[in-house]
């Protein structure tokens, strides 16, 4: 009985350090910008892996940021999270279909660009939150409160601009998809130039610099 006691401490112990490992390092991880991070590797499998990596500490930084909102007792109520639940589908929507018309024939490119644009959507549920946070050293709302960003009606004709770049039938679906998405949403208009640059992300071709970079 003893043993099975010690087996089953050891065991605790060993994922409670794991836990505590895992935290310490998403703490440095999310220090640095996702490009930055990603940039580390060569490979596009290792690349994957990294945004998956960055990806999780979004996930665990967020799950921190809920806690943090039910103990204060500012939190979003069931109107707003249903409004923010019809959002994220019209958001996945728009995803799908732009990451199809935008792919480049199934190259490395194309598997990396679907991990950013996959990281690059939890930046909404961290936008969702922020509005119900006043003070905050979470370095990844920090990071996009402080964002430098182009005003709503440059970004509005730069999206129509990179639309061009697709066949009249393409242009028609993504903009009505992103409609949708626009229109799903219960952001302010700073909010939503995180919907255009997220957009112009995901579609802008491969070629040339990137004009919208994940956080």
């Amino acid at each position: 009985m003893k043993l099975t006691y010690l087996i089953i401490g050891f065991a605790l112990f060993l994922i409670s350090s794991t836990t505590l490992a895992d935290s310490n390092n998403c703490s440095a991880i999310l220090t640095q910008t996702s490009n930055s991070w990603a940039n580390q590797k060569t490979s596009t499998p290792d690349i994957e892996d990294a945004l998956a990596q960055y990806g999780n500490c979004v996930d665990q930084d967020t799950q921190q940021l809920h806690t943090q909102m039910l103990k204060t007792n500012n939190y979003p109520l069931m109107g707003a999270n249903g409004d923010f639940q019809d959002f994220t589908a019209a958001l996945d929507n728009f995803t799908a279909i732009a990451l199809k018309l935008s792919a480049a024939g199934g190259t490395s490119y194309d598997s990396i660009h679907y991990a950013y644009a996959e990281l690059y959507k939890k930046q909404f549920k961290l936008l969702f939150y922020a509005d119900y946070i006043n003070k905050t050293s979470d370095p990844l709302i920090t990071r996009l409160r402080s964002q430098q960003q182009p005003n709503l009606k440059y970004l509005k004709n730069y999206f129509e601009k990179t639309l061009l770049t697709y066949s009249p039938q393409q242009r028609e679906i993504l903009q009505h998809a992103f409609t949708r998405m626009i229109s799903q949403s219960s952001f302010g208009e700073m909010h939503q130039k995180y919907i255009y640059l997220y957009a112009i992300f995901v579609i802008e071709p491969p070629s040339g610099k990137a004009f919208a970079d994940p956080f």
